[in-house]
């Protein structure tokens, strides 16, 4: 069993800060397991060993357990959000808005690489986050670029999912490293986990799946601007981590209007992220 009480969070030390500023600035952030707040301060946040971003706003929550279940028991202490600053709690610029305008980056990019599933377990040993451009050792073939939909998420328009026979048309989705699954709305999450045999229980957002079905999955097929991405149905079945039961990588969330292209998508392709030109770029 996993004991999520070993699990330690080191938490912002103010009184080891010279740069930290209190502020009287209420704040909340919503998260799907509830919300958090708190208040808002100012610090210097360093990026890798150089990259130091002078007054940013940050968010102090005063508890953390709305977070559930994912924050608990992740490997992480804090969220470093690179949406657009239009999605930022209070509407402050967020971190890498103010490395861009404080010239700390070369460019108006970030980049991430997220390591390859082995055999159906994640891994996460060989990740790296790039900021101010993109990595060429991590890809091999041309980066294909798409328009982002709306400025707030990193939102695109897909033409079609398709998943062996089973095909979802006009879809909106945003691509995010924080969501471990991809995601859509229940109804259409749960045609496609009956198609790949996998047990759909009611009201339960994941499904489990026989292990043994990850070689005989087909693709699942994103058509964007006409251009086709796949993700290998051998990763869309997830060995958990907590036993050993397999998950189909598809999680049903309620009240969900569009998909999310969580870290199943991401650990296919090699994903640039350009703020300026507000458009997104996969390679393989």
């Amino acid at each position: 069993p996993y004991d999520v009480t070993k699990v330690q969070k080191d938490g912002l030390e103010i009184k080891k800060s010279t740069t930290y500023n209190a502020t009287d600035e209420f704040m909340e952030i919503r998260y799907g397991t509830g919300s958090i707040q708190g208040r808002f301060c100012t610090d210097t946040v360093t990026l890798a060993d150089d990259l130091a971003v002078t007054n940013q706003y940050l968010a102090t929550p005063t508890d953390c357990d709305p977070m559930g279940l994912p924050y608990k028991m992740g490997k992480f202490d804090g969220i470093l959000g690179l949406g657009f600053d239009g999605l930022a709690a209070g509407h402050k610029t967020t971190v890498f808005s103010n490395a861009i305008k404080q010239k700390l980056v070369e460019k108006p990019i970030f980049s991430f690489f997220l390591d390859s599933n082995k055999d159906g377990k994640v891994s996460n040993s060989n990740g790296e986050l790039t900021f101010g451009g993109y990595d060429p050792k991590h890809y091999e073939g041309p980066i294909h670029w798409f328009a982002v939909t709306r400025a707030l998420y990193w939102e695109l328009h897909l033409n079609t999912i398709k998943f062996g026979s089973i095909e979802i048309k006009n879809v909106n989705a945003i691509v995010d490293t924080g969501t471990s699954l991809l995601a859509g709305p229940p109804d259409e999450v749960a045609a496609f986990a009956k198609k790949a045999g996998a047990t759909v229980i009611p009201y339960l957002p994941v499904h489990p799946i026989d292990c043994d079905k990850a070689n005989t999955l087909p693709d699942l097929q994103l058509e964007i601007d006409g251009r086709i991405l796949t993700i290998p149905g051998k990763d869309l079945v997830l060995k958990n981590p907590l036993g050993d039961l397999c998950v189909f990588a598809m999680a049903g969330l309620h009240k969900l209007q569009f998909w999310i292209l969580g870290d199943p998508f991401l650990r296919t392709y090699y994903s640039i992220f350009n703020m300026e030109k507000k458009e997104i770029g996969f390679a393989k």
